[in-house]
């Protein structure tokens, strides 16, 4: 395997190479499957990417926002966090380093609002944001003593690892009732008022 510019890339066999079997590789050798795919270059084509969602979740480009040794330069990622605070949007930050000055400063600058920011990895993130971005909360059936629904994935979703579970944020009449899955899973109480749950079951909430 090879670090290839897409762009270089003329024959559909390499880039298999490149995409598919690289990720056959790492699994065998991690045990791991791999989520994401970072194109080499930050470039891609039609061809490629295609085949990059066809086995991945998410494909990686980046746009630069902040460099150097001196953490002062950490100070573009930070104004991106207040701003994403401030509009209530998403923001993905990308380097290389892992102990690099400038990724310390905005670290610690994060572990400031560990509270209303959710810190993930980019598999983490992006997938959550991908399921969030295809789903809707549909009613099904309800009473007083009872209500069903499903987060329904719309048919633009298409993720070769399928979705991930999404936070619900429940009524405050719901704490202490019961929220039972189809599967069989029952919580008992949203003591933060919220719930992980997944796309495509259909849950029924009772009052107590």
């Amino acid at each position: 395997m090879h670090h290839r510019n897409q762009l270089h890339v003329k024959s559909l066999e390499v880039l298999h190479q490149e995409v598919v079997e690289a990720a056959q590789i790492m699994k065998h050798q991690l045990d791991s499957t791999p989520l994401t795919f970072a194109y080499p270059f930050c470039k891609k084509t039609p061809e490629g990417e295609k085949l990059v969602m066809a086995h991945h979740s998410l494909g990686r480009l980046y746009h630069p926002i902040f460099e150097g040794s001196n953490p002062k330069a950490a100070r573009g990622a930070n104004a991106r966090v207040e701003k994403a605070l401030q509009d209530g949007s998403w923001v993905v930050h990308l380097t290389h380093a892992i102990e690099a000055p400038v990724l310390g400063a905005h670290l610690r600058f994060l572990e400031e609002f560990k509270d209303p920011i959710w810190v993930g990895t980019f598999a983490e993130v992006g997938r959550y944001e991908k399921t969030r971005r295809h789903c809707a909360v549909e009613r099904l059936e309800s009473t007083n003593k009872a209500h069903s629904f499903i987060l329904r994935l719309d048919e633009a979703f298409k993720d070769p690892h399928g979705p991930v579970p999404l936070t619900v944020i429940v009524p405050p009449s719901w704490k202490g009732g019961l929220l039972m899955s189809e599967k069989g899973e029952t919580h008992l109480s949203f003591p933060q008022g919220r719930a992980d749950l997944w796309p495509g079951v259909v849950y029924t909430w009772k009052a107590p």
